[in-house]
């Protein structure tokens, strides 16, 4: 990966990882991931394996997640192959200075920036996002999926605390919600932060072992 730098945002852990593309009249050329580099970020990447790569495509005007599972932990670098990701991180790792927060990242792909991103999505975060055009997303995972031990926040659970949310993003999230939104039925038929917080399950994610 070439000039590689990261930033941590308003929820611990989670960080925006950028690298450069190589640019000329042929188009780009860039590595977009690199073990040993993502090793070199330091505290939480030391030993950053991928074990399992996802990639969905969403039509706009949809929103899912969110998302998260334990045994194993999944962490993940997510990034759009095509379109805008409006991502949506909310923190549940019980003892956290911001437990029960979310986030907003927007995220787009355009081949002409000099800079690529990754945004990574540790474990103990539940992660979703909401689209308006059509998006494909990939991601990479650091635990293999495991339909036993994940679980689900409902988007629209009325206790999500979303003070840390950029507003003019949380603006655009809100008129998504006005308009119809596709959502699953799993997605709807989860926990609310509160719901979470009192299942016994909750106990894999203490901020302090993450």
């Amino acid at each position: 990966m070439f000039d590689i730098s990261s930033q941590e945002l308003k929820l611990p852990k989670v960080r925006l990882i950028s690298f450069k593309r190589f640019i000329d009249e042929r188009g780009f050329f860039t590595e977009p991931y690199r073990e040993s580099d993502i090793r070199n970020l330091g505290e939480g990447f030391e030993n950053f394996k991928v074990v399992q790569v996802n990639e969905s495509r969403s039509p706009g005007n949809i929103i899912r997640g969110l998302h998260f599972q334990w045994n194993p932990y999944m962490g993940k670098l997510v990034r759009p192959l095509q379109g805008t990701l409006f991502e949506v991180l909310l923190d549940i790792r019980k003892d956290s200075p911001t437990f029960g927060k979310t986030i907003i990242v927007k995220i787009s792909r355009n081949v002409k920036d000099e800079f690529d991103n990754w945004l990574w999505s540790p474990p103990g975060i539940a992660h979703g996002f909401f689209c308006l055009e059509e998006t494909v997303m990939e991601y990479l995972c650091t635990g293999e999926y495991t339909k036993k031990f994940e679980a689900t926040i409902n988007p629209l659970s009325e206790d999500i605390d979303w003070s840390l949310a950029d507003p003019e993003l949380y603006d655009i999230y809100k008129g998504v919600l006005g308009n119809q939104p596709i959502l699953s039925e799993r997605d709807l038929a989860g926990y609310s932060v509160k719901g979470w917080s009192e299942s016994p399950d909750s106990d894999n994610f203490l901020f302090a072992n993450l």
